[in-house]
């Protein structure tokens, strides 16, 4: 027990500057996280995430700090799990102790237990390895339920069942392809991932996609290259936690890539078969095997460091056994262990603070030596925008765009710089070209439309509008205007549809509600006009009408 209550202690040790971090990235402003009804959180996918998200608001407020504490917590937790799996292998004394302690301490993990969203990946990760836990236990009975409670915190958890059943097999617990029949519902998480690709696509996160020299999505053979090659060369930067952020440059990737990936897999194969030992196996297949099965089987384009998270259990293991088998004498082996350990602490509490605000993370990219990546300036223009300091901003975007002038995500970002700045010709130039990288980019049609319109290009504006509604944006702004082209047109049927779904999206806004009663009007629905009418203030009617004949005139 004191041991455990180390973990949990060093865990919040190491990542105490963690905890005054603010909502970051897809946090947005903290109020779809602190603000969830029950309902809300039930029905979500990632329904037990996003009910820890309502219980961590209900015992302990809406403050980012404790939520931050959740997620520090919910890692001790996972380092206390590493810990007994290592008792269940057998490992010698003290190997499993150090795993944990590794585990706690080690730099990889920082993206996930330091960022909110991150709870997802810890969630699913402690019921993974809870899982993982009661099979080498025997207690067959709770594996269904925890790896049910997995998959409802991550849909990567979708891949336990043939992890779980290596892990068993190498084991000799040879009763294990019994798990392999657990249903695992890979075809339906596959196409939500296709689908999800699209909704960040239309969203503006096109900079965590797979992207080809284009800005397209990569196909999906060349996105698995990818997986493996990353996965494989990337490991040695990743054990010693030298990586601060390991998110690859998806790109279609050479064959003497690919090749060189394939003599190193196999070198590490050889050498696990020369040591024989079922640890050594099963941290491969949590290192390896694992995070390369959820890009495979479930397609998920997220963000790739969230995935090494459930891997480090393994590259632990790893090290505990390493720490046990140095070939000194036992105070020099200790030095040894306590120096690994101690620089993994110090590189974790460092990297940790850097998760404060957007503009400080990555500028530590920056100077850690990752200015040559397109995808850090791309951020750093984003954090510097975030700022409104305009000319910082478009000097790191231009400098992502002579990097990658195929990314529609970057000409997006430097077009809300321009307009930022009044810039409106630059603004839909960078626009154009967003669009014409990635025609898929709903959000950019949007913004394209809004500038078209603003400069009196009506026709323009209207296809861009309709453009940006086909491929799924459903902003009320974007019905409001595409609404009002219609109306101006005397497309009355058109502008109806376009205000109702506005209606629907903001109920009770008056303006909405006068512009949708004059279109109900106009094709013969005056009851259902006047009922709307009648949420509009008489003195804003009146302006409204005034600007209307206006208009006609």
């Amino acid at each position: 027990m004191m041991l455990e209550l180390f973990l949990v202690g060093l865990s919040f040790l190491v990542y105490a500057l963690a905890l005054r971090g603010k909502f970051l990235f897809s946090d947005g402003d903290g109020s779809g996280i602190t603000q969830p009804s029950l309902r809300a959180a039930w029905i979500h996918m990632r329904r037990m995430t996003h009910l820890s998200y309502w219980l961590n608001v209900k015992l302990f407020g809406k403050s980012s700090t404790s939520l931050h504490v959740g997620n520090v917590f919910l890692h001790a937790v996972n380092s206390i799990l590493v810990l007994h799996i290592g008792m269940m292998l057998d490992m010698p004394y003290p190997a499993a102790q150090l795993a944990a302690i590794a585990y706690a301490v080690h730099p990889l993990p920082v993206s996930a237990v330091a960022y909110i969203s991150g709870r997802a990946m810890l969630l699913s990760t402690s019921f993974m390895l809870g899982a993982i836990l009661a099979a080498l236990s025997g207690h067959w009975w709770a594996i269904v339920p925890l790896y049910a409670l997995a998959v409802l915190s991550k849909e990567d958890a979708a891949i336990l069942p043939l992890t779980l059943g290596l892990i068993l097999l190498v084991c000799g617990q040879w009763q294990g392809w019994i798990v392999l029949l657990l249903p695992a519902p890979l075809a339906f998480y596959r196409r939500y991932g296709q689908n999800y690709a699209r909704y960040l696509m239309n969203l503006n996160y096109a900079g965590n996609l797979p992207i080809g020299g284009h800005g397209e999505l990569l196909p999906v053979r060349e996105y698995r290259k990818a997986l493996f090659t990353e996965s494989v060369l990337r490991f040695p930067q990743w054990f010693f936690g030298a990586n601060l952020n390991p998110d690859p440059d998806f790109k279609a990737v050479p064959s003497s890539r690919i090749v060189r990936a394939a003599v190193v897999l196999v070198v590490v194969l050889l050498i696990a078969a020369a040591v024989n030992h079922p640890l050594v196996w099963v941290a491969l297949i949590l290192i390896v095997v694992s995070p390369w099965l959820v890009y495979f089987a479930v397609q998920m384009p997220d963000m790739f460091e969230n995935r090494t998270y459930f891997s480090v259990a393994g590259m632990a293991l790893l090290w505990g056994l390493f720490f046990t088998a140095l070939p000194f004498g036992a105070l020099t082996s200790a030095i040894a262990t306590v120096a690994v350990l101690a620089s993994f602490a110090i590189r974790t509490a460092h990297y940790a603070g850097c998760w404060d605000n957007e503009l400080d993370l990555w500028t530590f990219a920056m100077n850690a030596g990752s200015e040559k990546k397109a995808r850090v300036l791309f951020n750093m223009g984003r954090a510097y925008t975030t700022r409104q300091d305009h000319e910082q901003a478009e000097y790191y975007l231009r400098q992502g765009l002579l990097r990658n002038p195929g990314s529609a995500i970057g000409w997006g970002n430097l077009a809300k710089v321009y307009a930022d700045t009044g810039k409106d010709v630059d603004a839909t130039r960078c626009l154009v070209e967003a669009v014409t990288r990635c025609p898929e980019f709903g959000q950019a049609w949007a913004a394209l439309a809004m500038h078209q319109e603003k400069m009196g290009e009506a026709s323009l504006a209207l296809a861009a509008y309709q453009k940006a509604v086909s491929l799924g944006s459903d902003e009320y702004y974007v019905w409001h205007r595409l609404g009002v082209l219609y109306f101006q047109g005397e497309w009355m049927t058109e502008a109806h549809q376009a205000f109702k779904r506005c209606v629907e999206l903001r109920p009770l806004d008056p303006v909405f509600e006068y512009d949708y009663a004059m279109a109900c009007v106009a094709i013969g629905e005056r009851d259902e006009g006047m009922a709307h009418l009648d949420h509009v203030p008489a003195s804003m009617f009146l302006r409204l009408m005034k600007m209307q004949v206006g208009v006609e005139k």
